[in-house]
């Protein structure tokens, strides 16, 4: 029994649903009724055990996607800062290319007048 868990529990971190059950169903093989239902075949003790394996694979699963969906808050604040900076900066060079240009106009008048 312990080694078909160990192997359930390696199968079901890797999310393969069918390869769990057919692991679950191996393990009534030689009783034909256990084909039928192989739950009937197992103590409670045993189906506690592989539902706290489960429940702990989900658990686990739960907090990886919690920490991701973390990440990509953190990432979207990100984004939004650079995105506001980028606009700053965009703004703050047309307005500068604006001054440059009525600089030279200035100078090319000024040059304009002085001759």
């Amino acid at each position: 029994m312990c080694n078909r868990l160990e192997e359930f529990i390696s199968v079901a971190k890797e999310d393969d649903v069918k390869e769990c059950f057919h692991i679950f169903s191996a393990e009534q093989a030689p009783s034909n009724r256990s084909w039928e239902n192989p739950i009937l075949t197992y103590s409670n003790e045993e189906l506690c055990r592989w539902l706290l394996v489960l429940l702990e694979i989900a658990e686990s699963r739960k907090i990886y996607a919690d920490q991701r969906e973390e990440e990509v808050k953190l990432s979207d604040g990100s984004i939004e800062k650079l995105e506001s900076t980028l606009s700053m900066y965009l703004k703050t060079s047309g307005e500068a290319e604006s001054q440059r240009l009525q600089t030279e106009e200035l100078e090319m008048e000024l040059h304009t007048i002085r001759q």
